[in-house]
Parts: structure tokens; sequence; C-alpha cells
């Protein structure tokens, strides 16, 4: 009987330190799972700022006049107006590096001719930036030859 008695507390004891720690991790799951989509937010932006980006660049490429309006001054950027891709402003930006020997090009030897000159080609350089709303910014490059006449 006097065991009883000196036990009775225990248990009511045990209960709030079982419900203290059940809520610290309950506490700890919920700043875990915040956190966890402060994360995937800024992936999901980082991406998106990247698809953008690379968005500029292809549609650079599958615009004739843009590739005409370059200049041939080494070293010179060309500045395009900002590519609008949904309800982004990307800006596009092409710089010519340079003439070298041109790369291999498909049924053209590149082997020098019969006066010893290899043909030279002009190298471009497209880069796209594009910055989001909370300061995330994604380049995207690109480069192409082009033979020069």
């Amino acid at each position: 009987m006097q065991n009883i008695k000196k036990q009775q507390g225990a248990a009511l004891i045990t209960a709030l330190i079982c419900l203290m720690l059940v809520s610290m991790m309950g506490v700890i799951s919920m700043r875990t799972s915040g956190t966890n989509a402060k994360v995937s937010a800024n992936a999901k932006q980082a991406a998106q700022t990247m698809h953008l980006a690379t968005s500029a660049i292809n549609q650079f490429f599958i615009n004739p006049a843009a590739i005409w309006n370059l200049r041939t001054v080494q070293n010179v950027t060309t500045t395009f107006p900002p590519s609008t891709i949904g309800n982004a402003q990307v800006n596009i930006q092409a710089e010519y590096t340079g003439d070298f020997p041109c790369a291999i090009t498909v049924g053209v030897s590149i082997a020098p001719g019969s006066d010893g000159a290899v043909a030279n080609c002009i190298y471009f350089r497209v880069a796209s930036n594009y910055q989001n709303n909370s300061g995330g910014e994604s380049t995207s490059s690109a480069g192409f030859w082009s033979k020069k006449d």
C-alpha cells in the first residue's frame, strides 16, 4: 500500500514529458516543412529564370533579321531590344569575337587550297540575361560561325 502512494504522481509527470516531446516534434516538423517549401520555390524560380534566358537565345536564332543586324567590329557588343517571353523581358546581346579558320562544314573541304590559304569564318557569341523579381539571375550563351565572304 505504501508503494502505491509514492507512484501516484509518476503517471502525470510521464504524460507531461511525452506531451512536451510530441509538441516539440510537431514544431520542428512545421519549421522543416516551411523551409522545404522555400527551397522548392527558389529552385523552381531558378529553373524558370534559366529557361527564360535559354528561350531568348532560341528566339534570336530563329529571327533572321537579328542575325543580319550583327556588327562585325571586333569586341563591339550589339544590344538588341529585350525579348518578350510570357510577361518577362529578357536582354540579348551579341558580340563579334573575330575571324578564325572555319570549323568543319558538312560537304565543304577545310583543307588549304592550292595557294595554301584556309577559308576564314566570323565567330559570334550571343548571350541572354534575365533577372527575376527576387534578384535571381541567369545568363545563357551560345556561339555560332558564319562563313566570311
